[in-house]
């Protein structure tokens, strides 16, 4: 029994949603960052340079988009419709066009640079059915990653923004997409259980 066509459109929708709201919140300043603005933010600071590996904070919150593109990859979509979802990830997770030209020494533009390689690579094998076979698997792996990177990088971003004495907040973003992670792990071990 194949999942119906528009669910895995509709979690799509609704995880690049809960991506782009507010992860945390500094209401003294009026600063709300979603997942994409904490990474950047993140990635700025001192103590996420020098974690070992270096970056991981930025990385885990660029992760949960990374999960979603190839959740979607890897879902009962039609192959055009998943082939432009994954181009366009790659795409969207690409640092700036300096990058090519005077930034290949900045580790965060290359960590940007190989996230949309592996969405590419990973996404278009996906795609294509190459890995049909483990596609239940993959699914269940990806949706586990989904949710521990979300939740792991929102709460260490707040953390460090803690650390320069901001009143922050958790708002309901992070969660929420987390959540949807654990949705997609749910549905897919259940798939899994049906066609096993």
């Amino acid at each position: 029994m194949k999942t119906p066509l528009f669910y895995p459109l509709i979690f799509g929708l609704l995880a690049l949603l809960a991506y782009t709201l507010p992860w945390v919140t500094t209401p003294a300043s009026g600063l709300t960052l979603g997942a994409y603005d904490l990474a950047e933010w993140v990635s700025l600071h001192p103590s996420a340079r020098m974690a070992s590996p270096p970056l991981l904070p930025a990385l885990l919150l660029r992760f949960g988009l990374v999960c979603v593109i190839l959740l979607m990859a890897f879902s009962h979509t039609p192959k055009f419709a998943k082939m432009l979802i994954v181009i366009i990830g790659a795409i969207a997770l690409l640092p700036p066009l300096e990058f090519f030209s005077s930034g290949l020494g900045d580790s965060n533009y290359r960590q940007q640079f190989a996230l949309a390689v592996l969405v590419l690579l990973l996404g278009l094998a996906g795609s294509a059915d190459v890995l049909r076979r483990w596609s239940a698997s993959i699914s269940i792996a990806l949706a586990v990653l989904l949710a521990v990177s979300a939740v792991w990088g929102n709460v260490w971003g707040y953390n460090l923004m803690l650390e320069y004495r901001l009143p922050v907040q958790f708002a309901a973003g992070g969660w929420l997409f987390a959540a949807l992670g654990m949705l997609w792990l749910g549905s897919s071990w259940l798939f899994s259980k049906q066609t096993g």
